[in-house]
């Protein structure tokens, strides 16, 4: 027969779209390994890794129109060659796209003809992979087939005993077995179990005598995987198929006298390379005569030639290297095996290379041009230092993979140094971007750290050089970028201030004598010094008076001075960067953002004191406002350790306000930092408080009283009153405009459906009352009442945005009522008395309703949106004028204007004359002459009963008129017919 096949190995290595339930024409990654004679496809060093033609199809049964055409041919790359043995190996990733199958269980074959001569069977060869690519419910994804590899030929000495472990794998863990491959579709020509051999499926265990014939066997194996113990169907089955070579058997040679490997010693160990770090190993095997060292190595893996080791003749060695990329993710296997002269194998060593994603301190250039490699966790470069600098430079690669900053500790004049070159690449006149501003801070956060333990690097006149790079950094030209980091939320101006802060306590540190250091610029100015027993003020206005600061009555001062000798301090005024701070606030222990509340309305300011025996000092500095139409000042300082912020928030802790006017503030702290001045912008200018105010009273009088007790309440009790007054307040408000809500249906059920009296106010009502009951409780259990009330209203908190939980609801109101409005003007527009009238009664019409009914519908209450600034203060007395005087319009709407009530008040007074009349006529009958008594008793009496049936009559009209009054009293009467 045709020598051709040696061996064929196909392996599902990794599925694509494991996510899926079904596979729609979806994609899978498939590894097939393969053997061939090498007079079938020569295989060398000089094409090793090339890619060889093969022959045959991968054929996927089942699969409808694609069972043909799956890969259309077996093209595989050469990664191992045996002269002596006379066989090439090669293996290839491919990716194919599957069709629908109905159970998602797929068979890929792969057969032809030719085996090479065998002792047993031959012929037809064919193989068979079948996997199950729907999604398991234990592990949630698609199952992964186990892996096996062997080489191409085993060589066994004929009559010695053998026991040949199967190396075997799976990425979920499963259960694996090994079986005999027993079906034609599977093994074709060479299903015949070996003869004289035992297979252990539970351990993938091959036992063997090796008492047949010389020559070639084939072995035809089946890989399966098992969910459980007890699992009887496979969940996928993979083909291995490979040769045993028997050979002949001195008889003076011994079954133990074979090639062993010294330092490959564990069978199926594992071996953890991480992806991007070279792989090395010296493959070491011991024996007399030994002629060939067979290593199987992976795709890309380099391999010399088989050397001999020392001066020893019983020990030669291989050497193989890889460096695994991304695409090698997984586990690889080498196997090897040595062979002696007279055909005597060494056991086979397997070992398996998991090339893993491990935490490596990637290649990278710090800012100071330095290139640091490669370099693996928990370990440590050393470099010499780069330029015109000696010394050396260290930097660890922490675990997890993570660079630390590199230590320039050893570099001479390293601070001076960069700060000069820093200095000057920031003077030129071009905008500095973000990414710059960002890095040049971090630089300086780095020095600042670095000069804490290595004073020896400062110097005085480093710190002129230090507040020339900060001036460089503020300029406006620079404002944009700055500006893109905070709304970034990078840490920009505050990794700045912080590391100035930090510089100037250390350059304190080195002045031993009373004095005063003082940096200018145009953007900053640094007091740096130590003092006496005197009082100490910042800045210095006899020598700053050439500055900006001269112009600003901000200063600092230590109220009393009781530290012990020389006190240090160190101070910091920036002129314009108030606006690059992160606007949030630490507001009852919680971080909150501004949302509009608050400004920075003060320069930022820092001091520092240092001294032997510092306690029990209070700092006072007094802030210029940058703002006019400021109020509430608020003492800020920057907490650069906020809780759950990355880079600080302001807060008020250890401050109080001591005095404050419309253009500064005085604050009292009791600790140094970095200090501003906090306000609410928007306050109403003090010419308009006295009309509102009058306006509120009038409005509000009832309102008076209550805000007493409650100011009262409130002094005592505080939160919990405040709380439940804001809840209440919230409740009652809701409410009203629920019920203006509810005048609106009514109006318009009234104008829309004229004939419709069915009443709905046992329907309304109730509502009006429930709906609002149920927001504010849904609203009071969501917050835990977290929003209702803060230190200066009982109210709803804008900072909580549970303020919208009442805007929302009113907005809709209005907006309803609004509509409602609309379309009672076009019905009544239509009406035909309406048409008949003049232009100007139809003006005045009109105008008295808008006048009436807006106050009525909560329409007013959109004035209160516009009342925002001094040039919309007009809107600030209407709304006072209109909401506060709202029940004096439903009173005159209600009663002065309803026809209905009018109309009753009139036949009141009606009732009131008739009785007064008859009463006069009565009395006056009296007076008559007895004599005309009998004439008159008739008349009388008929007095009598006409005043009886008017009294009747009048109680019936009486009647009628309060049942049509009581249908409609909770109508729209004021809007009646009989006025067009």
């Amino acid at each position: 027969m045709y020598v051709n096949t040696v061996d064929t190995v196909l392996i599902i290595v990794n599925l694509m779209c494991i996510n899926g339930s079904h596979f729609s024409e979806e994609q899978i990654d498939i590894t097939y390994k393969l053997s061939f004679h090498r007079d079938r496809y020569f295989c060398d060093e000089s094409n090793q890794g090339t890619l060889v033609t093969g022959e045959g199809s991968l054929s996927c049964t089942g699969c409808s129109y694609w069972s043909s055409s799956l890969v259309s041919l077996m093209s595989f790359y050469c990664t191992e060659y045996s002269e002596e043995e006379d066989w090439i190996y090669g293996q290839r990733t491919v990716n194919v796209t599957l069709p629908t199958v109905w159970n998602n269980i797929y068979q890929f074959s792969y057969s032809g003809n030719a085996w090479i001569d065998l002792q047993s069977g031959g012929g037809y060869w064919a193989l068979l992979s079948t996997v199950n690519l729907t999604i398991r419910q234990d592990i949630g994804r698609i199952n992964s087939p186990p892996s096996t590899y062997m080489p191409a030929v085993v060589r066994f000495k004929q009559t010695c005993y053998y026991s040949l472990s199967i190396p075997v794998e799976d990425e979920d863990s499963d259960i694996i077995r090994c079986r005999w491959a027993i079906a034609f579709s599977e093994c074709a020509g060479v299903c015949k179990k070996l003869y004289g051999s035992v297979l252990d499926e539970e351990r993938c265990v091959l036992t063997y005598n090796a008492n047949g014939t010389e020559g070639m066997y084939a072995v035809a194996l089946q890989i399966e995987d098992f969910a459980t113990e007890n699992a009887v169907n496979a969940l996928s089955s993979i083909p291995l198929q490979f040769l045993i070579n028997v050979t002949s058997h001195n008889s003076t040679d011994s079954c133990n006298n074979k090639p062993v490997f010294e330092n490959l010693r564990d069978i199926n160990s594992v071996i953890e390379i991480p992806m991007h770090i070279t792989y090395h190993q010296t493959i070491i095997a011991k024996g007399f005569r030994i002629s060939e060292m067979n290593v199987t190595t992976p795709k890309g893996m380099t391999k010399s030639k088989m050397l001999k080791h020392s001066v020893s003749n019983d020990r030669w060695y291989v050497n193989v290297s890889w460096t695994p990329t991304e695409m090698d993710l997984g586990n690889h296997t080498i196997c090897c095996a040595a062979f002696d002269s007279i055909s005597q194998a060494s056991n086979q060593i397997c070992i398996t290379l998991q090339v893993i994603n491990a935490n490596l301190c990637g290649d990278s250039i710090d800012r100071f041009n330095t290139k640091w490699s490669l370099t693996q966790e928990n370990k440590q470069m050393t470099l010499s230092c780069t330029g015109e600098h000696v010394g050396n430079v260290s930097r660890n690669c922490r675990s997890g993979g993570i660079w630390d900053e590199p230590d320039y500790s050893s570099d001479d004049e390293f601070v001076t140094t960069i700060l000069k070159d820093l200095e000057n690449i920031t003077r030129n006149n071009y905008e500095l971007r973000s990414g710059d501003l960002l890095t040049a801070s971090s630089i300086l956060d780095e020095i600042a750290t670095h000069v804490i333990n290595d004073e020896d690097e400062l110097s005085l006149y480093q710190l002129d050089i230090f507040g020339s790079l900060c001036n460089n950094l503020l300029d406006e030209r620079n404002h944009e970028s700055w500006k893109e980091l905070n709304d970034k939320g990078s840490n920009g101006v505050t990794s700045l201030v912080k590391a100035v802060t930090t510089y100037t306590n250390e350059v304190n540190q080195i002045i031993n004598t009373e004095a005063a250091l003082i940096i200018a610029k145009d953007n900053v100015v640094m007091q740096v010094g130590k003092a006496g027993s005197d009082e100490i003020s910042v800045p210095d206005r006899s020598k700053t008076s050439d500055s900006w600061i001269a112009d600003s009555v901000t200063e600092i001062k230590l109220k009393k001075n009781i530290c012990g000798g020389l006190t240090g301090y160190s101070s910091t005024f920036y002129r314009n960067i108030s606006s690059f701070f992160p606007k949030y606030l630490i507001l009852n222990g919680n971080v909150q953002p501004f949302n509009g509340s608050f400004d920075v309305n003060s320069i930022i300011a820092d001091f520092t004191i240092y001294g032997k025996s510092c306690s029990d000092y209070s700092i006072i500095i007094k802030f210029e406002h940058l703002l006019v139409n400021y109020s509430t000042p608020f003492c800020g300082f920057w907490d650069f350790g906020a809780p759950n912020t990355t880079n600080g928030a302001w807060s008020s802790f250890g401050s109080r306000v001591v005095e404050s006017t419309d253009s500064y503030t005085i604050c009292e702290y009791n600790h140094t930092t970095n200090f501003a001045m906090l306000m609410s912008p928007g306050r109403t200018p003090s010419i308009h408080h006295f009309p509102l105010s009058l306006i509120s009273a009038i409005g509000c009088g009832i309102s008076i009283l209550c805000l007493l007790i409650t100011i009262l309440i409130y002094s005592v009790l505080w939160r919990g009153v405040c709380t439940a007054i804001a809840v209440a307040l919230h409740y009652m408000f809701l409410t009203a405009f629920a019920l203006m809500l509810a005048e609106g249906i009514q109006i318009l059920r009234m104008v829309a459906f004229v004939f419709d009296r069915r009443p709905i106010a046992h329907i309304l009502l109730p509502t009006c009352w429930i709906v609002p009951g149920g927001i504010v409780g849904i609203c009071a259990i969501l917050t835990k009442l977290k929003g209702y009330g803060n230190q200066q209203f009982c109210w709803l908190t804008i900072e909580s945005n549970l303020i919208w939980a009442f805007i929302g609801p009113a907005l809709l109101v209005i907006v309803i009522n609004f509509a409602i409005f609309i379309v009672m003007l076009y019905k009544l527009r239509t009406l035909g008395k309406f048409e008949k009238k003049t232009l100007a009664e139809k003006f005045k019409v009109g105008f008295r309703d808008i006048c009436i009914l807006f106050p009525l519908f909560g329409v007013t209450w959109v004035l209160g949106a516009f009342s925002l600034n001094d040039d919309l203060v007009v809107f600030q007395y209407l709304f006072a004028i209109f909401n506060s005087l709202q029940g004096l319009f439903i009173c005159v709407f209600q009663c002065f204007l309803d026809p209905l009530v009018r109309k009753g008040y009139e036949h009141y007074r009606s009732r009131r004359l008739a009785k007064h009349m008859a009463f006069k006529s009565y009395s006056d009958s009296t007076t008559f002459d007895n004599k005309k008594r009998k004439r008159t008793d008739g008349d009388i009496r008929s007095q009598r009963k006409e005043r009886r049936n008017y009294n009747s009559t009048s109680q019936g009209k009486s009647v009628e008129s309060n049942l049509e009054y009581f249908d409609s009293r909770f109508t729209n009467s004021a809007y009646s017919h009989d006025d067009y």
